[in-house]
């Protein structure tokens, strides 16, 4: 009995050993062992949890209990998971091979460099037009722009090309020290010298220089003695790291356009002789050259002329000629010129990339536009003190005219004109024992308006502190004068004659050298070997403006200045009446005007105009009788700038263009 027990326990145990170890064995039902939660039957069915409670009708999924059978809605039993194979192992790892090098990456394109930027404003041919007119900028201006362009860019300079420290009562009055002194103000940065830089002589430039905050530059002016040259021929400033040479040039012309002795003792070279030398040299120093130079585009000596010569100048700022240089190109090398007085103020703008100039433009800032900048309250402080200093001796009132007396450069170059004979005729009249007198007309500055005539005025009018010459010539010498005199006609000329007693007929389209077809002193025919006496000015006496025939005279007298000879002569005549009397008489001229042959002037024809010839039947007044009615200055005079005051003329003279 014990032993039927224990085989029937044993066979239920293997039955639900058998049920457990092979699920279901593809039956569709499970019963519950010990262990058992409905969610992993679920699975074994490939069903879940919740259909298969459903579908069994067991509320509470939670709740199931051993020996309960479970069965599987319609659905194939999820497959027992095969076996994971035994791992292979793993083969040992061959040698790893050493890595190629890795090329190294290409250079990423440098960004384009930004270029250095240079602005250069300049000034030439300012005859010490310090202060603004109707048409000057002024040097209170100037300054004003100045500053404004370094706020701009403070890569900014400001460089004169010369004929600066003369020709206004403000800077004659002290042989050029006010203009130093106004120039320092601005901030001038450098300059050279023109011809009438030197009209107080070299010494007193170089003097002048000492007092400068800024250099005055050179490169052609040599001392006969040794070779020496009295100033600097460049200099070189950095801006950035780039090196800028600013070079300097002298007109040769200095030799005859300023009085000889100004000079004696020193050559001027040409400067396109000299160019391959100097700038082989000024390259080894500069990335950048700016010429300085006072040449024009004119004669022998010019600036055109250099830049061909000297094609490594980057820009060349020129003076001398009076010219406005539109941004003008001679191959690479660029040309600025403002005309004069400083009507405009130059502005040069340069792009400077590896010590290469890649871009340059020249413009101009015209009087128009330089109002909107205003002006310097220290500029015109200084001047106003310059001014103040030489009130006394300009405000003198030396007597009055009721004319216009025309002292424009475009008439007394080509012609006769009444200011121009009344310089003669005070010339004329400051030696007893003169015949004649010779003026030339690049000696006569500036127009006097109607009304009170100042000693102020007199000095604008003949800034250049020459004295008066008295010369022993013969008829033949004097012929010879008028003839060369009368050689540039009808272009403009610095030695135009301007003349008393003496008078002249010419044929303006015969031949030069040939056009003098009567010359009568003191109203007879010249005696070609007879000695006359002649006053004329230091300049010309010396051989100024190529006068080489009066070089020859003898010397009888050194006379006053000659603006003390006019003021004289003004302040000895209650008013002034002079007028354009025909001294000087253009037959070429007459021809076009003159009625043809037989011709009678119809009644109440108008006597003809300043410098024609009168028509048949009339009478030309009389030598030295002037007249009473002057006729209104030429179409197209100006009335030149109001004085301007400065320091003392004594020694030193001449001007001629």
């Amino acid at each position: 009995m014990k032993n039927t027990k224990r085989l029937a326990i044993f066979l239920s145990v293997l039955m639900i050993f058998s049920l457990v170890a092979t699920p279901l064995a593809g039956a569709a039902e499970h019963v519950v062992v010990e262990g058992d939660v409905l969610w992993r039957i679920a699975e074994k069915f490939g069903v879940t949890y919740q259909e298969l409670a459903e579908f069994n009708g067991i509320k509470n999924p939670h709740l199931i209990f051993p020996g309960q059978v479970i069965k599987a809605p319609e659905a194939e039993p999820v497959p027992e998971p095969a076996p994971e194979p035994e791992p292979v192992p793993e083969p040992e790892p061959e040698p790893t091979p050493e890595p190629e090098p890795t090329p190294e990456p290409a250079p990423e394109p440098e960004p384009e460099k930004e270029g250095v930027s240079l602005t250069i404003l300049h000034t030439n041919d300012t005859h010490s037009r310090v202060a603004a007119s109707e048409t000057s900028i002024g040097f209170a201006g100037i300054k004003a722009i100045f500053d404004a362009k370094k706020a701009e860019n403070p890569n900014t300079i400001l460089v004169d090309a010369g004929d600066t420290l003369h020709g206004q009562t403000f800077s004659t009055l002290n042989k050029g020290e006010a203009i130093i002194r106004v120039m320092n103000e601005v901030g001038y940065t450098a300059m050279t010298a023109g011809n009438h830089d030197y009209n107080y002589g070299i010494a007193r430039l170089l003097e002048l220089e000492a007092i400068a905050n800024f250099p005055v530059l050179v490169a052609n002016v040599f001392a006969e003695a040794d070779q020496t040259t009295p100033f600097g021929a460049y200099q070189v400033i950095e801006v950035e790291g780039v090196k800028v040479a600013l070079v300097g040039f002298s007109t040769p012309e200095t030799t005859t356009s300023t009085h000889p002795n100004n000079v004696a003792g020193y050559t001027f070279d040409d400067p396109v002789a000299m160019a391959a030398e100097l700038f082989a040299m000024v390259e080894e120093d500069a990335d950048v050259i700016i010429a300085i130079t006072h040449l024009g585009n004119e004669g022998e000596h010019t600036a055109q002329k250099l830049a061909e010569a000297a094609p490594q100048i980057d820009v060349i700022i020129d003076g001398h000629s009076h010219s406005v240089y539109e941004n003008e190109k001679v191959g690479d090398v660029l040309l600025a010129q403002t005309g004069e007085y400083d009507e405009r103020l130059g502005v040069v703008e340069l792009t400077i990339v590896d010590g290469e100039v890649t871009e340059k433009t020249a413009s101009f800032i015209t009087k128009e536009e330089a109002l909107t900048y205003g002006e310097d309250e220290q500029v015109l402080a200084l001047v106003a003190e310059i001014e103040a200093e030489n009130a006394v001796v300009t405000s003198q009132v030396i007597g009055t005219t009721e004319v216009e007396l025309n002292g424009e450069r475009e008439f007394v170059r080509t012609g006769e004109t009444n200011l121009g004979n009344l310089v003669a005729d005070a010339v004329l009249a400051s030696f007893d024992e003169a015949d004649v007198a010779l003026v030339n007309g690049g000696g006569i500055r500036a127009t006097v308006p109607v009304g009170e005539i100042t000693m102020g005025k007199v000095l604008e009018v003949l800034p250049f502190t020459n004295y008066g010459v008295a010369k022993r010539l013969t008829g033949q010498q004097i012929l010879e004068m008028m003839e060369f005199a009368l050689s540039a006609y009808p272009e403009a000329s610095g030695g135009f004659p301007h003349i008393a007693g003496m008078t002249v007929v010419f044929d303006g389209a015969a031949e030069a050298g040939s056009r003098v077809v009567e010359l009568k002193i003191g109203g007879e025919a010249v005696d070609l070997a007879k000695e006359y006496v002649l006053v004329t000015n230091d300049f010309l006496a010396a051989g100024g403006d190529d006068f080489t025939m009066l070089v020859e005279g003898e010397v009888l007298a050194e006379l006053p200045l000659l603006s003390e000879m006019l003021a004289d002569y003004i302040s000895s005549n209650e008013e002034i009446v002079v007028g354009v009397d025909g001294r000087m008489t253009n037959l070429a001229a007459a021809a076009e005007e003159t009625p043809a042959e037989g011709e009678v002037p119809a009644e109440g024809a108008e006597t003809p105009a300043e410098g024609e010839v009168p028509a048949e039947g009339t009478e030309t007044p009389a030598e030295g009788e002037g007249t009473t009615e002057t006729p209104a200055p030429e179409a197209g005079a100006e009335e030149a700038p109001a004085a301007e005051t400065t320091d003392a003329p004594a020694d030193a003279p001449a001007e001629a263009a």
